[in-house]
């Protein structure tokens, strides 16, 4: 019975476990307010926004965040992902929102930057971190949409998550 009671004992233990690091892998931490710390925002090019993720991690990806899109176009299909277009001025938007990270999402396989969820296939957008909550988000917008030198009546939000494989 002992013996039984160990076996229960251990699988359980052994589950919870399991449980647990999923719950910490699902929870990687974006890095959206610039300001903020963040111990890898290094490792990121500029065009991306940052994230914490594990020390020696080929896999990564993110928990969901709301972005606001401010402007996106869907390339040809032999057109190259890296190429940025020359009306995404993502250093002016940063200058307006210096909290909020201003990246570009990629809906297109690119080696050098991040991929992003619910984006769309072979798109490139630039977007700003707008928040955690879709609450955040909702308010960001307006936020947005009140600079008056700022084109943003056509922006709208997207909840996504980003990440890498470096397999």
């Amino acid at each position: 019975m002992k013996i039984f009671l160990l076996s229960v004992v251990t699988i359980l233990l052994m589950l919870a476990a399991n449980v647990s690091a999923q719950k910490a892998a699902a929870k990687i931490r974006v890095c959206g307010d610039i300001s903020a710390a963040c111990s890898t925002r290094a490792m990121f090019d500029d065009d991306d926004i940052p994230f914490e993720y594990p020390k020696g991690s080929a896999v990564a990806e993110t928990a969901p965040f709301y972005a606001v899109i401010i402007k996106s176009v869907k390339l040809p299909a032999e057109e190259d992902c890296e190429k940025v277009p020359s009306d995404f001025s993502r250093k002016e938007f940063q200058w307006n929102f210096p909290k909020n990270k201003v990246f570009i999402a990629r809906g297109c396989y690119s080696i050098q930057n991040n991929s992003y969820t619910n984006v769309g296939d072979s798109v490139i957008a630039l977007a700003i971190y707008a928040g955690a909550t879709k609450a955040e988000a909702d308010r960001f917008l307006r936020t947005i949409r009140s600079v008056s030198h700022i084109d943003a009546q056509k922006a709208y939000i997207v909840r996504m998550s980003t990440g890498f494989n470096g397999t």
